[in-house]
């Protein structure tokens, strides 16, 4: 008998628990990894000799394009982006495919959320605080940026675009 009891308790507080637990909002954690670049070193690949039309002999060479990201020789692109209710600022955010692009973002008003699920990047913007994300800029396309914490009444509104051209 006490064992049965002892199981319908067990059974009770597990209910309650996971009750209690499920009204909490859910958080997301992203981590960010460091990706370690390599130099770009651009390959020469050598074909058999092959003869012009007048048949004297010709080298033939092909190259292959560089790697991608590039980065120019001051460094990673920086742009300063302004979240505040209910834009973000500037938007449309134009980057160019394999440029290397870091995002200095800033919200000035109230908490924030800048969510870009295409390119898996969810970060929290507390007021007056800057972070800075590193894109993915290796694949084109128009990709949805989105406020991703409840911001005032205009919050639906909040949304923009980064193209990758």
């Amino acid at each position: 008998m006490e064992s049965r009891n002892l199981f319908v308790l067990v059974l009770v507080a597990a209910l309650l628990f996971a009750g209690c637990t499920g009204t909490q909002p859910k958080q997301k954690i992203v981590v960010e990894e460091e990706k370690v670049e390599k130099p770009v070193e651009e390959k020469v690949v050598e074909t058999p000799i092959a003869e012009t039309s007048e048949g004297v002999p010709k080298e033939t060479k092909e190259e292959t394009p560089p790697a991608l990201p590039v980065e120019t020789e001051a460094g990673p692109k920086v742009i300063e982006v302004t979240a505040k209710q209910w834009e973000f600022q500037p938007n449309p955010i134009k980057v160019k495919q394999g440029e290397v692009v870091t995002l200095k973002i800033k919200s000035i008003d109230v908490k924030h959320g800048f969510w870009v699920p295409d390119m898996g990047i969810e970060k929290q913007l507390n007021p007056g605080e800057e972070i800075e994300v590193k894109l993915d800029t290796s694949k084109k396309g128009t990709f949805k940026m989105i406020c991703s914490f409840q911001c005032g009444a205009g919050h639906p509104s909040m949304k923009g675009e980064i193209i990758v051209e």
